[in-house]
This record gives structure tokens, sequence and C-alpha cells, in this order.
């Protein structure tokens, strides 16, 4: 899987929109994925599930690693594109932050992530720490420039992003891990109120490093 990760975000923006016998077949890649893991799922079944002949897999996939790269490759974009769209719409800082995390949090609700298996989540959470650059460093990347470009603007208090990305994105693999807690993760509101009492301070709190006091 993590192979497969990588060389997925390297591929991030690279594909042409997909059309619907693509969407059907991306998506039916990730379910058997996600059922089978990346050693036992089959072209056939994945070409059953998307209602498509096996000959039309292979029109449009030379191999099932090329298939299962692009699936992941999607819905990569997917949060990526929803982080943005969803989080982008707040000016309030609280709510921007309540909302990307209510995003992150959703992501435990993935076929890749769902069920009671811990070894098929901690492998999924594995995969996406390999590559070069692996997906969670594009993520840390992307927040830190977010928070930057936040502080910038004066909208935040100084502080060191990349240590404040850190401690968020490691309460979110947290809950990625151990999905069991006293809040519902399938309830958006209380994910969102949760954001706007332990993770907004996070930001808005000011943050100086030890090495600079």
């Amino acid at each position: 899987m993590g192979k497969l990760m990588a060389r997925a975000v390297r591929g991030l923006g690279s594909h042409p929109e997909p059309d619907d016998i693509e969407i059907r077949l991306l998506d039916a890649a990730i379910e058997v994925l996600a059922e089978r893991g990346t050693q036992t799922a089959t072209i056939d079944e994945v070409a059953r599930r998307a209602k498509v002949g096996r000959a039309t897999v292979f029109r449009r996939f030379s191999s099932k690693d090329q298939l299962f790269e692009r699936a992941l490759a999607q819905e990569m974009q997917k949060f990526l594109d929803e982080l943005q769209e969803r989080a982008g719409g707040f000016d309030d800082i609280g709510e921007r932050v309540a909302e990307g995390f209510a995003v992150c949090i959703e992501v435990v609700n993935h076929p890749l992530l769902r069920g009671d298996s811990l070894v098929a989540r901690m492998t999924a959470i594995e995969a996406i720490t390999q590559g070069d650059p692996a997906p969670i460093e594009l993520a840390r990347n992307y927040l830190a420039a977010q928070i930057d470009q936040m502080r910038a603007e004066g909208r935040i208090p100084p502080g060191d992003s990349r240590r404040q990305v850190d401690v968020l994105i490691h309460l979110v693999l947290g809950y990625m891990a151990s999905p069991a807690t006293t809040i519902d993760l399938g309830n958006t509101e209380e994910v969102r109120a949760l954001a706007r009492e332990t993770f907004a301070p996070i930001l808005l709190a000011p943050n100086v490093p030890v090495n600079a006091q």
C-alpha cells in the first residue's frame, strides 16, 4: 500500500478529468482495495463491481497497480479539494479550524479506514507516511502555508506554524488510529464543536518556540 500511495502522490494533478466509466472503475477499485488489500485484490473483481468487462479495464489501465494508484490519487485529490472548499469558506479563524478538522476527521469513515480492524487502519496510516513526498508531508506543508498566510495577515498571534501543524496532525492521526471515543465522529457538528474548544486555541494562543526564548 505504501508504494502505491507514494506513486499516487507523484501523480496528483497530472490526470485528466475522468469520464463516467473511469469514475466507476476508480470507485470500485477503492472498494476492492479496502476489502481485500493489495495482494488479493483483482482486476476481475473491480470490473465486476464497476459493471464493465475486463477488457475495458485494460484499455484504460495497463496493470492492477496503475489502476489502484490512480484510484488512490483520486481519493487524495477529493480530500484536498474538499478541505480547500469547506475550510476556505470561513473568515473566522476558529470556524475555519473547526471545519478543516471536521474534514480531516471524516477520513475516519473512508472505506480504507472504516471498520474495527486496527491492522487495516494502521496499514493505511503507515501508507500516508511513505513516499517522497509522503502524503502526510504534503498535508503538513499545505497546513503550514495556510497558517503562515493567516499569520502574515495578522489574523492569528505570532508562533511557530510547523510546531502547531505537528500537534494538529498527530491529534488527527490519533483519532484515525483509534476512532472509539466519547465524541461521535460521524456527527459533523460534534466534531466542529470539539475543534472549536480544543484545536482552535492551538492557533489562537501565542506559541513561541523554546529555542527562541
